[in-house]
């Protein structure tokens, strides 16, 4: 235990002094985290009784203060690298595609280059370090999340066992909706809601990990074993592959957690038996999604005739959010699979951006994920903070990209949460932060004074 007294390995703080500041928050990081999530109600604030949504004002206002607090105060120093060369080129590429296609008009298009492509998770990404410069202030963040994913867990519960009376707001029970009888949650997207409920769940088993006390760790698994239970109800086969890969990579990368592996087997594999004798109904639902092919036919046809656009258009593709209006245009009778729907978007991430951006488009877009990618597995794991959210980042990016290659993204928090779990464990040097005066260090980041215990 270090001596209350030692302050070289806490930042200039005594231990006393850190603990203090554990609800020591700056508007920044409210305003942010607040910002990030409120995102799970996008396009359904009204029914949370908010008239106007507020999640993109609160991230922006968020983000821009923690600007001007780090740049006028003068301590720290910043120069631009290659990724943000490559994020603002991608996004000026989408946004030569809007108009040049004519969806630069459409708020839909506009909102999804906000939110999903996009504007404001790139950001988060790239500011992350001035916002959660601390212990501290993650922990608001994983605390926020932690409590978000206690209602989303909740919610998904309820719409598995059919309690559609206990779920709030009453706007997520609709009997008319394609996905009605699995949970879909408050976006009323399965997918969507899947990928919600893996990202708070990992942040609540972090949460859970950091706190010190039962009476906050005991409540944050409990919510972590919620959501990933919840992932079971969404009954998108897509998302079980996704959460199974994600949980598996995280954890197989460590000798230290590969025995885990095998007690959350049992552990889950018991909590889904138990499920389906409490409901019966789940079992009709579970063999009806495990032999469903109308979904596979749909992603068939959707990418081939993605794959006709890039060989007709390699390019420019047919514009950005324009392949659903154009799908029909695109679409051949297959002489092995039906075609079943129409005016669906492409069910493969990589692949719509190639047919609506073009290959140089696609290409940016890959090449800002494999530099975040880069940049992650390079930061070196200073202590056990850096270590858990590492591997958080690897679960949640393994589940996001496993469930991208079968399903359209074009979701607000999920997008937020893939770009976040990146930005916390990198070092700060490779996304150009230091000191000023400083020099960022390359071959030896760990060397950068890089602000890791310091604060806006």
């Amino acid at each position: 235990m270090d001596h209350p007294q030692d302050t070289a390995a806490n930042g200039g703080m005594t231990v006393f002094e850190r603990r203090a500041r554990r609800l020591d928050t700056s508007p920044a990081v409210l305003l942010v985290t607040a910002g990030i999530l409120l995102q799970f109600m996008s396009g359904y604030s009204a029914e949370y009784f908010f008239p106007v949504p507020l999640d993109r004002p609160l991230v922006l206002a968020g983000l821009a203060l923690a600007v001007y607090q780090a740049f006028t105060s003068g301590q720290r120093w910043w120069r631009p690298t290659l990724i943000h060369y490559v994020m603002l080129t991608f996004l000026g590429w989408v946004l030569i595609s809007m108009a040049w296609s004519g969806s630069i008009t459409s708020s839909v298009a506009l909102f999804s280059w906000l939110d999903s492509v996009g504007l404001i998770p790139f950001a988060i990404y790239l500011l992350a370090p001035l916002v959660y410069s601390t212990p501290e202030r993650r922990r608001v963040l994983l605390g926020g999340l932690t409590l978000l994913g206690g209602y989303l867990g909740v919610i998904a519960l309820m719409e598995g066992l059919n309690l559609y009376q206990w779920v709030w707001p009453q706007y997520i029970y609709n009997p008319e909706s394609p996905h009605f009888g699995r949970a879909g949650g408050p976006a009323r997207q399965v997918a969507s809601n899947g990928l919600q409920l893996m990202g708070c769940g990992l942040a609540a088993a972090a949460f859970a990990m950091d706190s010190r006390r039962r009476r906050e760790s005991v409540p944050a698994l409990i919510i972590a074993a919620l959501c990933l239970f919840g992932t079971f109800f969404t009954m998108t086969r897509s998302i079980w592959i996704g959460v199974a890969a994600g949980l598996v990579a995280a954890l197989i990368l460590d000798r230290r957690t590969r025995k885990l592996l095998g007690w959350g087997s049992v552990g889950l594999v018991s909590a889904l038996l138990l499920a389906l004798l409490l409901q019966p109904d789940l079992r009709d639902e579970l063999n009806s999604r495990l032999s469903d092919s109308r979904s596979a036919f749909d992603r068939l046809n959707a990418n081939s005739a993605a794959f006709r656009v890039l060989l007709a258009r390699p390019l420019e593709g047919v514009g950005f959010n324009q392949f659903a209006n154009s799908h029909a245009d695109w679409l051949w009778q297959s002489p092995t699979f039906p075609v079943t729907s129409t005016g669906i978007a492409v069910h493969n991430v990589p692949l719509g951006y190639a047919a609506e951006l073009g290959l140089p488009g696609a290409a940016l877009w890959l090449g800002c994920l494999m530099l975040a990618a880069l940049h992650l597995l390079r930061s070196p794991s200073r202590d056990v903070d850096s270590y858990i959210l590492r591997r958080i980042a690897i679960a949640y990016a393994v589940c996001w990209l496993v469930v991208g290659m079968l399903v359209p993204m074009t979701y607000a928090l999920p997008a937020t949460l893939l770009w976040l779990f990146l930005a916390l464990p990198t070092d700060r040097s490779w996304l150009g932060f230091g000191h000023p005066g400083g020099a960022v260090n390359r071959k030896h980041p760990e060397a950068s004074d890089t602000m890791s215990n310091g604060s806006v």
